[in-house]
């Protein structure tokens, strides 16, 4: 969820950055509000997604992981690397985690092995209660589902404490 305000006919939204990961997911974003919108392929690539190529910092208030049941039964999607995506968040900024469900493949690949997964809503839920957790943010809400398969967890970046001597 992103907050915004409208005066007028003008509509400030927060800064948002896109991670989509894993195959067979393609997502065309709209809106001056997204600063960026990357796919990743391999939890590598996801951990290092929100990395500038010329060295700068990037600084969002929301991050929406877009992912699906494939990825987070391979591995691509992992807690270690949401974590080093979440340093991207500012403090007080929203991570949510969505997880789409795989198309259904049509064929059995040349090896024989079925690789869809069928994951229990309850597996999702738990895995994305874990990752956030593990990243250091707090859990926001309740595990919503958008009525089509599709699973979404918001989490909150805690300000940082620092202790006086």
């Amino acid at each position: 969820m992103t907050s915004a305000t409208t005066t007028g006919e003008e509509e400030m939204a927060v800064p948002t950055a896109i991670v989509v990961v894993g195959e067979g997911m393609f997502f065309q974003p709209s809106g001056d509000h997204i600063v960026a919108c990357v796919t990743a392929f391999t939890s590598e690539a996801f951990a290092t997604a929100l990395n500038q190529s010329d060295g700068t910092y990037l600084n969002v208030d929301h991050l929406h992981v877009v992912t699906n049941t494939r990825a987070l039964d391979t591995d691509v999607f992992t807690s270690q690397a949401l974590e080093q995506v979440v340093p991207h968040v500012k403090e007080g900024g929203q991570v949510v985690l969505h997880v789409v469900p795989n198309q259904q493949q049509e064929t059995i690949p040349e090896d024989g092995e079925d690789t869809t997964t069928n994951m229990l809503d309850q597996d999702i839920a738990n895995i994305l209660r874990t990752s956030l957790v593990l990243a250091g943010l707090q859990i926001h809400g309740t595990v919503m589902s958008d009525g089509q398969g599709a699973t979404l967890l918001a989490g909150i970046k805690p300000p940082t404490t620092t202790s006086s001597s």
